[in-house]
C-alpha cells in the first residue's frame, strides 16, 4: 500500500534520501536544494515535506474509505497520520469512524493526556 510506505520512508530513512524522491510525492513544489545552507532552511524544507507527505496521505485514505468504506486499513492509515501530524483530529476521528478498531482503546488514552505544544 503507498500510504504505509511513505509512513514508512518518513519514519525509517535519512532526510537526504527522502527529500531525494520527494518530488514523486508532490510533483508541484518547487524544487528544495539538496543540500540547506541553514538550519532554518532545513526545518523550512522538512515542514514542507511533511505537510507533502501528510497531505497525500489525506488523499489517499479519503480515496480508500470511498472506494472501499469497510476497508480495513483506514483506521490505521488515520492512527499514524496522528503520529506524524500530531492532530488529535485524527485520533477523535479514528473512534468516531472506527469504534471496534484496535487502535481505539490507544486513541482514547492519548486523547485522554494534555496536548503537548510543538
Amino acid at each position: 500500500m503507498f500510504a504505509s510506505t511513505l509512513l514508512e520512508q518518513w519514519e525509517n530513512h535519512e532526510f537526504s534520501e527522502t527529500l531525494a524522491i520527494h518530488s514523486l510525492i508532490n510533483p508541484n513544489r518547487i524544487t528544495v536544494p539538496s543540500s540547506p545552507d541553514s538550519y532554518e532552511q532545513y526545518e523550512l524544507i522538512e515542514k514542507q515535506m511533511q505537510s507533502d507527505y501528510q497531505g497525500r496521505i489525506n488523499a489517499i485514505t479519503s480515496e480508500l474509505q470511498q472506494k472501499f468504506p469497510n476497508n480495513t486499513y483506514s483506521d490505521d492509515l488515520l492512527f499514524s497520520s496522528y503520529f506524524l501530524s500530531k492532530d488529535r483530529n485524527y485520533l477523535r476521528r479514528l473512534i468516531q469512524e472506527y469504534p471496534n478498531s484496535d487502535h481505539t482503546a490507544e486513541a482514547k488514552f492519548l486523547l485522554s493526556q494534555p496536548a503537548k505544544l510543538n
